[in-house]
């Protein structure tokens, strides 16, 4: 069994204000930054352990995973080609996680490809089945080898229900 924590990065810059101009280097707001914090730590009473954080290379990916690995001190980051936004049909993702063993990880991208790749993992089909806001999270379960149409849906995490959680935790 694997569970797979499925994130989306936390609210970023205009690209205008990025420092080079592009949406790869957009990087994430004061905002998005506190709220990715609070995120985290709510993350943190849904999955005690993470001991594998892979993310987009684009800034605001690479950003929200290092908050997610500050929550979650034993864990190591790792970057993805394979969770660039319009990065293939997913199934790059399916042999990663497959390569990845059974520990729990977290993927760290954008949307709508998220969203797809959820739905493919869920149905076997590339359609989104959940929303994935800014910051917000969902668990799937792998029960056997991670497949298109091999999981479960173990819990749907928009960003207020986690911040509510890391409340909990002070």
């Amino acid at each position: 069994m694997q569970r797979v924590l499925v994130v989306r990065h936390a609210a970023a810059e205009p690209q205008e204000e990025a420092p080079d101009g592009t949406d790869q280097g957009r990087r994430l707001t004061a905002k998005g930054q506190h709220a990715m914090g609070e995120v985290a730590a709510g993350l943190r009473r849904v999955l005690d352990a993470l001991p594998l954080i892979a993310h987009s290379p684009l800034t605001r990916a690479a950003q929200t995973a290092a908050i997610l690995e500050a929550a979650y001190p034993r864990a190591a980051c790792c970057q993805l080609t394979a969770l660039a936004p319009g990065h293939g049909d997913g199934q790059a993702l399916f042999a990663w996680l497959a390569e990845a063993g059974t520990q729990p990880v977290a993927l760290v991208g954008h949307e709508p490809d998220l969203g797809r790749w959820v739905g493919r993992a869920l149905s076997g089909e590339p359609r989104p089945c959940v929303e994935l806001k800014k910051a917000a999270a969902c668990l799937l379960v792998f029960p056997e080898a991670p497949a298109a149409g091999q999981a479960y849906l173990s819990g749907h995490f928009p960003p207020r229900i986690l911040r509510d959680l890391s409340e909990v935790t002070r």
